[in-house]
């Protein structure tokens, strides 16, 4: 721009400075040095040198500060106008307040520079200038407005009709960056971008027509155009004067882009504040925030780290994401500033030296504001400080953050307490449907004298609980290998009629197999995941089964078979299942060896009888040791003395050793530990109390005792051999008492019996075609089937019918002679 005077220098000027400073003079100097004309300066530092040696026909202004060697300035300003002096006279000095300004124009100043204020030295070439080539003005007046005008912290801009520049105040420089002589004679619309501009000319256009008016005059918000080409935010109030037939208008404006800022920032932290409330986590809320302060909050780079007791603090979120912000980060002294505003709980101004490439706008200026116990949040900004409404906004975000922390903390709590809980609920609930089947087990073996109907209680207490779908025990014949299915529940849906399982190498290599082969359990709880499972892993997905168990059946060194369990999820088999399932197989492996070894009653009548004993006898010991009452629910005679099947009231643990260690017991076995009673196998001498009785043919089957008294239940085959018990009891203890005789009718009982025998002696296959061959009149004369009929009912050859038949004959008329 040009610079706009109303005419030209003289050629020679004199300028007359009062002042005591020496570098006022030289400001004085250097202000003029620039003009176009010849310029003498002529110095006074008292207030009478200076009324006495100025002289208005050779002095064309006058430079004056307060301070002088002797009097003051405002005295040579009044002195001056007392002699009718019109010379323009400028107080070059410290505005402190209003005060100094009325008073300085009160005695005659014409115009007042701040000597602090900006840009002082170019405000007062200019002034004196300006004072140079206008017309002389008196005391007061005009000047004592502008100087006002230019004393305050708003830009004021005067523009005529035509939108042309006509006036502006130094305060314009402060906001716009211009300086004031530099807009004079100037289109308003060059502190306006284009679209703004291409607005204020249509609608100063209609105001001049219409007079209707398109912004509220006394307050409205405008953007601007600084000399540096960023947008400013602007508040303008506007009035409309004449002056001299000219048509007016002035605008006080304010630069309000920080307030803009700070209001948009804390618009964008509450907004991050609700978002927050959306993250569960602590790595999901740093993630949040960090982002939201380099995409709404125009943060260059930014980071959030949290304090970990093993590796100190450790950046979770950063923005841009690898930008490294943590490690650009340096104090004045070299120290690490977010360890020192994590430890300090103050925040640590800090410079950024060096950032990734990725970063762009570089950042200047970092401040790490810690976040109370959890970590220090990292802000920069491409200045060389925060101002403090920005350390304001920083401030509150970090408030919300720490809040959000805490907060997740609690739901992370909270969290871990509600699946322990669960957790906690549903291992109560597995134990109890454990405990179920265990109870329902034992049941089963007391209830049931055929094996048959042992096995197949048993099956179906499994399957009746928990996710166990399925359940069946197979018989083990250690001559072929074959493990023959006698007994299943659930829904099986047909699978053992679909698959043959042996225990050699081919076929035996699945849990089935391997329980039978090691008389170890068997676990696979992911038939998909964990090979080996074929050739039966198709059928049994058909089914829905995803994890099986296995369990040897066994007692001593007599193996029977295997119990196998099927679950319709997976990892259903943990280490509580094992062990309960193990239970479970002991107790079956007990129940086979006492069905097999009681004697059987011949058909008939026999005689229940039950006594009790006061003596020093086996069982009252063991009572004793127990230290409560204990039940017998069911015993088996074999070669190494009698097996019983006992209840002790609580805890086995702490008299464990000390029942082992009575004189007639052999072994314990535990079979099951709850808190309120223990099941445990003892195995009785054959010498003491229950073997002598099992040797004079009676048949025991259950009792009570205490550490005092035995109450006993017997059973007679026959009513003969019931009397001389009765007197070998009375004769070989002290104290008897005898109560409950009554007579029983066995023979449904022994038939079943006999026919569990008969199942339980012949294969699946064999006890198949030995019914299809009865029932087919294969054995009635004449013949109503064939061999060959038989065979072509099953499906299968008639040599293989007939060796199917002969073995079972075999073993019929075995049971039958030989009694085995």
């Amino acid at each position: 721009m040009e610079q706009q005077t109303k005419g030209l220098l003289p050629s020679t000027v004199s300028i007359a400075v009062v002042t005591c400073d020496d570098a006022v003079v030289d400001t004085v100097a250097a202000a003029t040095a620039g003009f176009d004309a010849d310029v003498s300066v002529q110095t006074f530092a008292t207030e009478n040198e200076a009324v006495n040696g100025i002289s208005s026909e050779e002095t064309d202004c006058v430079v004056c500060t307060e301070q002088l060697r002797a009097g003051d300035g405002i005295g040579v300003v009044a002195a001056l106008r007392n002699r009718g002096s019109v010379l323009p006279i400028v107080l070059y000095d410290t505005v402190d307040d209003e005060r100094s300004v009325d008073e300085s124009f009160e005695a005659g100043v014409s115009e007042l520079v701040d000597r602090t204020g900006a840009a002082s030295e170019r405000v007062l070439a200019r002034t004196v200038r300006r004072l140079l080539t206008e017309q002389p003005r008196g005391a007061g007046g005009d000047a004592h407005l502008e100087a006002i005008a230019d004393a305050a912290s708003e830009a004021i801009v005067t523009i005529d009709a035509d939108s042309t520049i006509r006036y502006v105040n130094a305060a314009v420089e402060e906001v716009f960056g211009y300086p004031p002589s530099d807009l004079l004679g100037e289109p308003l619309t060059a502190l306006m971008s284009d679209e703004m501009a291409a607005r204020h000319e249509a609608g100063m256009a209609e105001y001049l027509q219409t007079g209707k008016k398109t912004l509220d005059w006394d307050y409205t918000v405008l953007p601007g155009r600084h000399r540096d080409g960023r947008e400013i935010q602007l508040a303008v109030s506007f009035s409309e004067f004449r002056a001299e037939g000219d048509r007016l208008f002035t605008g006080i404006i304010r630069d309000i882009t920080a307030q803009t800022r700070q209001q948009r920032q804390l618009a964008a932290v509450t907004q991050i504040t609700q978002d927050l409330s959306g993250a569960e986590t602590r790595a999901e809320i740093c993630e949040v925030v960090v982002n939201a302060i380099g995409e709404q909050l125009d943060a260059p780079a930014a980071s959030i780290s949290l304090y970990d007791g093993d590796s100190g603090l450790e950046t979770v979120a950063e923005f841009p994401s690898g930008a490294g912000v943590s490690e650009g980060l340096r104090t004045a002294e070299g120290s690490a500033p977010m360890w020192q505003a994590f430890t300090t709980y103050d925040e640590v101004t800090c410079t950024v030296t060096e950032l990734s490439k990725r970063v762009d706008p570089a950042p200047q200026t970092g401040v790490c504001v810690p976040l109370g116990r959890y970590g220090v949040l990292v802000w920069t900004t491409t200045e060389r400080s925060l101002s403090d409404r920005e350390r304001n906004v920083v401030r509150i975000l970090c408030g919300s953050v720490t809040a959000a922390l805490e907060r997740a903390d609690r739901e992370e709590s909270l969290r871990k307490q509600t699946a322990s809980l669960t957790e906690q609920t549903e291992s109560l609930q597995r134990t109890e449907s454990l405990n179920a089947i265990v109870r329902g087990c034992i049941d089963a073996v007391i209830a049931e004298d055929t094996e048959g109907d042992v096995l197949r209680n048993v099956c179906e207490q499994i399957a009746s609980n928990g996710p166990f779908e399925f359940a069946w025990f197979g018989q083990y014949d250690p001559i072929s290998d074959e493990i023959t299915p006698e007994a299943s529940a659930g829904h099986g849906g047909g699978y053992l009629n679909e698959m043959s399982v042996t225990a050699d190498d081919s076929l035996g290599q699945g849990p089935t197999g391997t329980a039978i082969n090691s008389r170890s359990v068997q676990v696979q709880n992911d038939i998909v995941g964990d090979p080996p499972f074929e050739p039966w892993r198709q059928t049994a997905l058909e089914r829905g089964f995803r994890s099986v168990l296995a369990v040897p059946v066994s007692h001593r060194e007599t193996q029977y078979g295997v119990l196998v369990v099927y679950a319709t999820e997976i990892e259903a088999f943990d280490t509580r299942e094992r062990e309960t399932f193990e239970s479970v197989g002991e107790l079956a492996g007990f129940a086979l060896t006492a069905s097999r070894r009681t004697p059987v009653p011949d058909a008939g009548s026999t005689v229940e009888l039950g006594f009790e004993v006061t003596d020093d006898i086996d069982p009252v010991r063991l009572a004793a040791v127990a230290d409560d009452e204990i039940e017998f629910e069911r015993f088996a005679r074999n070669d190494e003395g009698v097996q019983a099947f006992v209840r002790i009231p609580g805890q086995i643990d702490d008299s464990l050793d000390a029942l082992t260690n009575l004189t007639a017991v052999r072994d314990v076995s535990v079979v099951t530990r709850e808190a309120e009673e223990s099941r445990v196998e003892i195995l009785f001498d054959g010498d003491g109390f229950f073997g002598t009785l099992s040797d004079r043919g009676v048949v025991l089957r259950n009792g009570t005792a205490n550490a005092s008294t035995l109450r006993l239940l017997v059973e007679f085959p026959d009513q003969v051999g019931l009397e001389p018990f009765v007197d070998w009891v009375r004769h070989t203890y002290a104290e008897v008492e005898l109560f409950g005789r009554r007579k029983l009718d066995r023979s449904a009982r022994i038939q079943r019996r006999f026919r569990s025998m008969v199942e339980r002696s012949l294969t699946s296959r064999q006890l198949e075609v030995l019914q299809t061959a009865y029932y087919g009149g294969y054995f009635e004369w004449p013949r109503d089937q064939t061999g060959q009929d038989i065979a072509d009912s099953l499906g299968i050859s008639q040599p293989t019918v007939n060796r199917h038949l002969r073995a079972a004959e075999r073993k019929l008329l075995t049971l039958l002679y030989e009694g085995k």
